[in-house]
């Protein structure tokens, strides 16, 4: 009786553990390099971006950012789950509820997909001011980036969210603009 009771224990265990970690994958896909580069020069160009990060108004020429080399499969929880829930239901013509649950199935209930484009290079930039991540949702050419500060000593965190859809030959559509502090 114990036994039994004892495997699924171990069982339950392993799989909520194994649910953390990231998977990499190898993905080539030229619309998603496309579209990264597309976001890049969005950002670098932005004037919204460069001021909502400037420390005064004499600082908003250049973005100085690091870039993670590996993309998310996904959206940024829980920042723009809506408007990407709203994007499917439009598009599949179902309910916000179903859409919702698609998501949350999809991305909340698997380990993270982390995929290796190939097309993101490290860089070497001195003291940069923030940290750019890109998720992408492939099924749907949605990509997002999320440019949060990089936090040199004891703050309070900020970030800017950009979700585009991406066409078949990579330029991008800005669908939404975000930010947040905490």
């Amino acid at each position: 009786m114990k036994r039994p009771f004892v495997n699924v224990l171990i069982t339950l265990l392993l799989i909520s553990c194994s649910a953390k970690k990231s998977i990499v994958v190898d993905y080539n896909s030229e619309k998603l390099c496309n579209g990264i580069k597309n976001m890049t020069k969005y950002i670098e160009n932005s004037n919204e971006v460069k001021i909502y990060f400037s420390e005064d108004n004499t600082d908003v020429t250049e973005l100085k950012y690091e870039v993670d080399t590996l993309v998310t499969e996904g959206v940024s929880f829980s920042f723009l789950q809506s408007e990407v829930a709203n994007f499917i239901k439009n598009e599949e013509k179902i309910s916000l509820g179903q859409a919702s649950k698609r998501l949350e199935i999809k991305f909340l209930a698997k380990p993270n997909m982390k995929l290796n484009s190939g097309c993101l290079k490290k860089l070497n930039i001195n003291n940069p001011k923030v940290n750019i991540r890109y998720y992408y949702y492939p099924e749907y050419g949605l990509l997002t980036a999320e440019i949060s500060k990089i936090k040199y000593i004891p703050e309070y965190g900020k970030g800017f969210l950009i979700l585009a859809k991406v066409d078949l030959n990579g330029e991008i559509k800005t669908l939404k603009t975000t930010f947040w502090e905490e």
